[in-house]
């Protein structure tokens, strides 16, 4: 009888540890679709938030939003990637910087495969941006100055 005081005692502590332990739901704020799936998730550290998760209505993962330390939620600065309604695939990468993409930017096709590297400075499309083929190769390259103009196309094609 002792022994089995002793075994209780001790499931009594861990699952009161591990209630205790999961106050991780109070820095999760949710919100819902109309059909009671999750739309967003922001996770909180120190009442800052740290990163946010979209869902599309039928509960795939949308997006990712990964916050910069010390940033105001109101700004949107930091790392975000996107997924694909119905395969879940990874969709695109880009870092924003005020809500706006600042530096490279890729583009994935519903099978994963890579698409498009860009890069861009305050949502203006500068430098190199190159296009690849189902086999990885680059298909297309263009070169756009530091207004967004194109200033070279080129097709590995011809």
């Amino acid at each position: 009888m002792t022994r089995n005081n002793f075994i209780l005692f001790f499931i009594i502590i861990g699952l009161s540890f591990s209630c205790s332990n999961n106050s991780n739901d109070k820095n999760i704020e949710k919100s819902y679709h109309k059909n009671g799936n999750v739309e967003i998730k922001k996770y909180y550290n120190n009442n800052e938030i740290v990163y946010n998760k979209t869902y599309y209505r039928n509960g795939a993962l949308k997006s990712i939003f990964k916050y910069n330390e010390g940033i105001k939620k109101e700004e949107l600065t930091g790392y975000r990637k996107s997924y694909f309604k119905n395969s879940g695939a990874l969709e695109s990468e880009m870092y924003l910087v005020d809500g706006k993409i600042n530096g490279e930017q890729k583009l994935y096709k519903s099978d994963g495969s890579l698409y498009i590297i860009s890069n861009y400075v305050d949502n203006i499309l500068v430098g190199e941006k190159k296009y690849y083929n189902s086999e990885g190769e680059i298909e297309n390259f263009e070169f756009y100055d530091s207004h967004g103009k194109l200033i070279e196309d080129k097709n590995n094609n011809e």
